[in-house]
C-alpha cells in the first residue's frame, strides 16, 4: 500500500503523460466537480482524475477512492500501486465492475480480451503498458488475478469509505452492484465486540441500548430509526438513515 509509483509520477513527465494517455490516470485533472467528505470523517486527498470528470482520492490508510461525475464512489485499489496496476492491466476496468472471481477465469478472460480489443483500435496500449510497468516497478498479473484485486477493493467501499456531498450530506452510489451485508450489520458485528463498553453507554440521542444476547433488545433493533441514528453517530460513520445522493 505504498506511493512509490505515484512519487514517479509526479517526478517524471513522460510517465505522467502515459498514465493520463491512454490509462487515462491525469495528475492535472485531480479538481472533483464538487466538494466531498468521507462519511467518517478521515482526510481525503485528491490525487488525480479523468478525462470523464472523475477524481481519485487517496485516503488515510493509502486505499483509492474513485469518484465519477454522476454521482458514484468506490474503492478500487488498497494503494496507489495496487490501483495503477488494476488500471494499466485493465485500461477497460470501469466496464468491469460487474465481474466478481465467481464467475470464472474463462468467461473474466473473454470480457477483458473484448474490451481490450476495442481499446487497441483507438490506443497503443500493448506499447505503452509495459513501459509504464517497469519504469513504475509494477507487477504484471493476470487479468483473472486484477479482477480479484478490483472486487476485493470494491467490497471495502462500506461502511468506512461512503462518499458524500460535502454541502448536503447525501450518499453517493457505490460504483458497483455487487451483493453486500445491510449496512447495519457490519455496523452492529462491529459494537458486538466491543459490547462491554458500548451496550452501557447512554448514546447522543439519549437511549441506552439494554443488554441481551444480541447487544440490542427489540426496542431499539437494527430495523428502528432511533437505532440506526444511534449506531452511526457512536461509530462515526453517519447520522441517521443514509439518503442516497440524486
Amino acid at each position: 500500500m505504498t506511493d512509490h509509483a505515484l512519487r514517479l509520477l509526479r517526478q517524471h513527465a513522460h510517465l505522467a503523460e502515459l498514465a493520463a494517455f491512454p490509462f487515462d490516470f491525469d495528475l492535472c485533472r485531480a479538481d472533483h466537480c464538487e466538494p466531498v467528505r468521507l462519511a467518517s470523517g478521515g482526510p481525503l486527498r485528491p490525487v488525480a482524475g479523468d478525462d470523464t470528470g472523475g477524481t481519485y482520492f487517496v485516503c488515510a490508510d493509502g486505499s483509492v477512492l474513485y469518484a465519477d461525475s454522476e454521482g458514484s464512489a468506490g474503492i478500487i485499489g488498497s494503494g496507489v500501486d495496487e490501483a495503477l496496476e488494476i488500471m494499466i492491466g485493465l485500461p477497460g476496468w470501469r466496464d468491469h465492475l460487474d465481474l466478481s472471481p465467481a464467475d470464472g477465469a474463462e468467461k473474466v478472460l473473454a470480457r477483458v480480451a473484448e474490451t481490450e480489443e476495442e481499446f487497441r483500435e483507438d490506443y497503443g496500449i500493448d506499447e505503452a503498458r509495459p513501459e509504464l510497468r517497469t519504469a513504475l516497478g509494477l507487477s504484471e498479473r493476470s487479468p483473472v488475478e486484477l479482477i480479484a484485486l478490483l472486487h476485493t477493493a470494491l467490497l471495502r467501499t462500506e461502511p468506512d469509505f461512503l462518499l458524500l456531498n460535502a454541502e448536503e450530506g447525501c450518499a453517493y452510489d457505490l460504483l458497483d452492484r455487487h451483493p453486500r451485508l445491510p449496512l447495519w450489520e457490519p455496523v452492529l458485528a462491529q459494537g458486538r465486540a466491543i459490547s462491554r463498553r458500548c451496550v452501557r453507554a447512554t448514546v447522543r440521542c439519549g437511549t441506552r441500548w439494554p443488554r441481551t444476547p444480541y447487544g440490542v433488545d427489540s426496542r431499539c433493533g437494527p430495523r428502528s430509526s432511533t437505532a440506526r441514528t444511534a449506531i452511526w453517530s457512536c461509530c462515526g460513520i453517519c447520522s441517521g438513515t443514509r439518503p442516497r445522493r440524486r
